[in-house]
């Protein structure tokens, strides 16, 4: 038995569930979405780190991100289904002037850093500006350390991790690894909350630009 396959097709299926349940709210005029995006350098884990949150999956093999990818991750808050919509924007420089675009109505934005990557961590505050002058005001900003599964290989601790999220005002700091799971629903669920608390209280719905769907790295 593959067990693999089978925790694959038991995640898609409990996905495809709360699909049916939040279609079945829409239509009962009780469904919340908002809008969230991931930036970093390339290859910290974005993608992996959206494919864990949201599939229950984890490769070692994924595909460059052209672009940016699309995802959504389904809760249920306080009886209602909230649908949280992941925006996984490309890493490398060639995009970044494509990167801004995809920050337009984002209720959260968070900067991911590999904590095996010094370069990573001191690429925070570029990203940091790379969203603020875009103008666009996002309510919240949290900064995730990935990787830490890779303790022989860590360059940066969680105090420091800690700090850098205290000095720039961010909204919260969370280390994660998407090869073992550790702390990726803690954080989905920070921030699906942090969204969804902010587009119930401010609009019934946060606007959301669709797009194309890409495979990511």
């Amino acid at each position: 038995i593959n067990w693999s396959s089978m925790k694959m097709i038991d995640n898609k299926r409990n996905h495809f569930i709360k699909y049916l349940k939040m279609m079945g709210d829409k239509y009962s005029g009780q469904t919340y979405e908002a809008k969230a995006v991931l930036l970093g350098n390339a290859q910290v884990g974005k993608t992996c780190l959206v494919n864990r949150g949201v599939d229950g999956i984890f490769s070692d093999h994924t595909k460059e991100t052209i672009g940016a990818c699309y995802s959504e991750k389904l809760f249920v808050f306080n009886s209602q289904t909230f649908k949280l919509q992941l925006w996984d924007a490309a890493g490398q420089e060639r995009f970044k002037t494509l990167v801004p675009l995809y920050f337009r109505n984002a209720v959260v934005a968070c900067i991911v850093f590999s904590v095996d990557s010094r370069e990573s961590f001191n690429c925070v505050d570029d990203w940091l500006v790379t969203l603020r002058e875009s103008k666009n005001d996002i309510p919240f900003i949290v900064l995730v350390g990935t990787k830490i599964d890779l303790i022989d290989d860590r360059k940066v601790t969680r105090e420091e991790g800690e700090k850098k999220a205290e000095e720039l005002e961010f909204t919260g700091y969370f280390e994660t690894s998407s090869r073992t799971g550790e702390g990726v629903e803690t954080f989905f669920n920070f921030v699906g909350k942090k969204a969804y608390e902010y587009s119930t209280t401010k609009v019934k719905t946060v606007p959301v630009d669709k797009g194309q769907n890409l495979n990511g790295d």
